[in-house]
């Protein structure tokens, strides 16, 4: 499947396989680790800096332990996915850029086109926040958490405007009317979406 990704970030994050199936991971602190490598530069982070932001309140021991649990829960999903999108060293975490991809990857990749069908199909893609229900997970997190969700509200409707600030009459207004539609799912209280 081309169009095939490994990772639903939008709405309650799924580990996906090739086929587009939910694949079991033992803890959401697992998944929160795809989460937070998928929007940082390089997608790599230290084990310590997960630690700090997943397992706040534990002991660094204990933090470091449990960090590596859950590296080894993704491994074993991973295996199940068909995608080998996670490298994991002593030191360092990594998404594999190669073979990782997203659900927010795909929506910003429709959104740079522009077209109608790509607006409704991202509208499809965007099921709820990015990483939706995690916001409990721990106290560090959270706080990331909030400010990446307005970030990734923030990109998806920059490059959706962009596409509709020139009406195009050609296709009958049908740009426009599926942009609008993808403003609103996205932020039903965004004015200028019904404006368009």
């Amino acid at each position: 499947m081309a169009n095939a990704f490994c990772f639903a970030c939008l709405g309650r994050p799924l580990l996906l396989d090739k086929r587009q199936e939910p694949v079991a991971v033992k803890t959401r602190k697992a998944l929160a680790v795809i989460g937070y490598l998928s929007r940082i530069n390089n997608f790599s982070a230290t084990r310590e800096t997960i630690a700090d932001l997943l397992w706040s309140g534990t002991d660094r021991t204990k933090a470091m332990q449990s960090v590596r649990q859950a590296l080894r829960q993704l491994k074993t999903a991973e295996s199940t996915t068909g995608f080998d999108f996670l490298r994991a060293s002593p030191g360092l975490v990594q998404l594999d850029a190669a073979a990782f991809s997203s659900d927010l990857t795909q929506l910003m990749d429709l959104l740079n086109k522009g077209r109608a069908s790509d607006f409704r199909e991202a509208e499809d893609l965007w099921r709820g926040d990015f990483l939706s229900g995690f916001e409990e997970l721990d106290p560090e997190f959270a706080d990331w958490l909030v400010v990446e969700r307005e970030r990734v509200r923030s990109e998806a409707t920059t490059a959706a405007f962009r596409h509709l600030t020139h009406i195009n009459i050609d296709d009958g207004g049908a740009r426009v009317e599926a942009g609008g539609r993808f403003l609103l799912k996205v932020d039903p209280a965004l004015e200028s979406g019904t404006e368009s």
